[in-house]
């Protein structure tokens, strides 16, 4: 069961890899086709190198120790101190079989181990006998049934010229099975166990390279992130400054109005506040007196008018405690009538 697992999963990994890493498709790259085939009654390759699209025919070698000598210097002229290309096999059609097979509709999570199981029942070989592949042709759900093309090739067909290939250096895991009504047919040659293993590297080179993306991408995404977020802020600062000027503005005025608001208080502190001094005197003030002038400069306080007795102004402004010294700054002059007194007072105000 385990092998049976590790077998399929290396299908899967090798179905993720790409195809210059895992075995070469002759349809595509450079590789070396071998053909095998008999000429009178002598078994005999050809080697066709093909390179950059293009197929230089090397030439026709019998599997003798000459012909497989004068293959090896063909090769070697041709690839110089470069390792040989990988090699895919070629069979002529009398060579291989194919049959359609027909397995029930639960075999289509696991079709190779069915087959393996069931090739003796299939083919007059056993599994081990053969080199095989298998394609999904399709199914019929509604009957039950799962629709292969089974491929082989006897091994006894393969092996001697697998051999006389060893000898000239030259490997070709893959058989390449010619087919009229399409692209030819592929069957891997290697070994159950050296093909999971070549699966088994190939998924942990795979699997190491995610790794160290990954890693790359744990790595840089806290930068990436502060860098958005830095350039997100950036942003917002840059649509914050036109209301940021308006603020500072707004600021510098506030500012420059409590300034003017301190000036105002310090100038009233030292002066006085004319209207509050105006409103002290006219409580202080008997109603039979009125004035005619008032004047308030520097701290110093200056009334003229006319008042019923004036020398009784000078004591009711002197027991104001906001008002000093208040003194007549002129001799009280009565006037014709008899009925009142011109008086002009100064005073300071109290600190």
């Amino acid at each position: 069961m385990l092998k049976a697992f590790l077998l399929w999963w290396g299908r899967q990994l090798r179905d993720l890899v790409p195809a210059r890493l895992g075995l070469q498709d002759p349809s595509r790259g450079n590789f070396l086709r071998v053909v095998a085939h008999t000429k009178d009654g002598t078994p005999t390759i050809d080697l066709v190198l093909r390179n950059a699209g293009q197929e230089l025919a090397l030439g026709e070698f019998s599997l003798d120790p000459a012909g497989l000598e004068a293959a090896r210097a063909t090769l070697a002229a041709h690839a110089g101190a470069e390792k040989p290309p990988q090699a895919v096999l070629r069979l002529t059609p009398d060579n291989f079989l194919e049959r359609e097979v027909v397995l029930p509709l639960a075999a289509e999570h696991e079709p190779e181990n069915t087959l393996r199981y069931e090739m003796d029942r299939l083919t007059p070989f056993t599994a081990e006998e053969i080199f095989w592949a298998w394609s999904k042709q399709g199914q019929d759900r509604a009957r039950g049934r799962l629709l292969l093309r089974l491929s082989l090739v006897p091994k006894t067909v393969v092996l001697p010229v697998i051999a006389a290939l060893k000898r000239i250096g030259v490997a070709a895991p893959q058989l390449e099975m010619p087919h009229g009504d399409g692209p030819p047919r592929l069957i891997d040659m290697m070994p159950p166990d050296l093909a999971l293993l070549h699966r088994r590297r190939l998924g942990l080179a795979l699997a190491g390279g995610l790794c160290a993306v990954l890693a790359l991408v744990a790595v840089a995404l806290p930068f990436v992130q502060q860098a958005r977020a830095l350039a997100d802020l950036d942003a917002r600062i840059q649509a914050l400054r036109p209301r940021l000027a308006q603020v500072e503005t707004l600021r510098r005025r506030v500012a420059g109005d409590t300034a003017g608001a301190d000036v105002f208080a310090r100038e009233r502190v030292q002066l006085g506040d004319a209207l509050q001094v105006l409103a002290t005197v006219t409580e202080i003030l008997p109603d039979d007196t009125f004035l005619s002038e008032f004047t308030l400069s520097q701290g110093k306080l200056g009334i003229r008018g006319q008042s019923a007795t004036a020398a009784r102004l000078i004591a009711a402004l002197a027991a104001e405690p906001t008002l000093r010294n208040p003194a007549f700054a002129a001799p009280v002059t009565r006037i014709d009538s008899g009925q009142a007194e011109l008086f002009s007072i100064r005073a300071e105000l109290a600190p």
